[in-house]
């Protein structure tokens, strides 16, 4: 099972014992890694008082698998258990980053680059663009629409897995200016002899302009 607690709580079945008047005295816990072994563990508690539960050292992000075993009074050991195996994931996924385009004066989409999670727990709607409560969803674009002209519009990027770890990042894109109106196009009579040429007249956008560019 995984957990995003990287000591997480191991446990096991209370002690039992053939002899009823045992009672118990000792618990012994070990933790190994996917690719190791109990003879070197990541984790040992040492002669433990803990009975039914107890929380691992320290454990670095990966697969696990742990067994126990139990004493009574007299230090007797009973066998180790079958073991149990788990995942400890504390990382968020990666990256958290995103790209804004305009679209128009009025609009931007947005594309959160696609994420990984290296656990292998990327919960099934991981992003999240957003300056409020963020909505959670499976596509990486989202649309910003009713935006101001030529405005500059930041945004919250997140990422999220199945355990709810999760990462935040922004990004910032400028809308287009409003569009000049009223364009035409005439040919001046300059005169017998004149090189013709081609006028051009619009009326400037709402909010102004600092420069136009004509293709």
């Amino acid at each position: 099972n995984p957990t995003n607690d990287n000591t997480p709580a191991l446990s096991s079945n209370a002690f039992s014992d053939r002899d009823v008047l045992d009672t118990h005295g000792r618990s012994q816990w070990q933790v190994r890694t996917s690719a190791g072994t109990y003879a070197s563990p990541a984790w040992d508690s040492g002669a433990s008082t803990s009975l039914t539960s107890i929380s691992s050292g320290a454990l670095a992000d990966g697969n696990y698998c742990y067994q126990v075993r139990h004493a009574d009074q007299a230090l007797t050991w009973s066998d180790y258990s079958s073991e149990q195996c788990f995942n400890v994931d504390t990382a968020a996924p990666t990256p958290v980053s995103a790209t804004g385009s305009a679209t128009s004066a009025t609009s931007i989409t947005w594309t959160q680059t696609a994420a990984t999670d290296a656990q292998g727990h990327l919960s099934p709607t991981p992003y999240s663009i957003d300056t409020g409560v963020p909505a959670w969803q499976a596509s990486t674009t989202f649309v910003s629409s009713g935006l101001s002209a030529n405005t500059q519009y930041t945004r919250t990027v997140r990422t999220r897995d199945t355990l709810g770890n999760t990462a935040t990042s922004s990004v910032s894109r400028y809308t287009w200016p409003n569009a000049p109106t009223g364009l035409a196009a005439t040919v001046p009579n300059w005169g017998a002899g004149s090189t013709y040429a081609v006028q051009l007249n619009w009326s400037a956008p709402a909010g102004g302009a600092t420069s136009y560019n004509i293709r």
